[in-house]
C-alpha cells in the first residue's frame, strides 16, 4: 500500500510512503577460498517492518527550467539506505 501527497504548480512538492513487512534469511556457507581451514560464514534471518518513503521539494526557475531537492529512505530489518539529490529539470518548449 502506498500513501503519496503532490502538489504542482511554480513551487511543487511530493511525498510518498509505503509501510510493510519483511523477511530475510541467509543459509550457512562456505567462505572463499574454499579449503579444510576456511570454515564457514554463519547463517542468519530477520523479520519485522520495514518502511520506504520519498520527497521532493521543486521550484520552477523559468518557464522551462526547474530545480528540485530530493531524499528517500529505505528502511528493513536487514538493511537501511538513505539518499538524497539536487535535480535540475530541462523541459522541451
Amino acid at each position: 500500500m502506498t500513501l503519496s501527497w503532490r502538489r504542482d504548480g511554480p513551487v511543487r512538492w511530493e511525498a510518498a510512503v509505503e509501510p510493510g513487512y519483511d523477511e530475510y534469511a541467509a543459509a550457512v556457507s562456505p567462505v572463499f577460498p574454499l579449503s579444510s581451514t576456511s570454515g564457514t560464514a554463519p547463517g542468519t534471518s530477520a523479520a519485522g517492518a520495514s518502511f520506504n518513503g520519498h520527497v521532493a521539494l521543486g521550484i520552477k526557475l523559468a518557464s522551462h527550467f526547474e530545480t528540485a531537492l530530493t531524499g528517500s529512505i529505505q528502511r528493513a530489518p536487514q538493511y537501511q539506505e538513505l539518499s538524497a539529490g539536487l535535480v535540475l529539470r530541462l523541459t522541451a518548449p
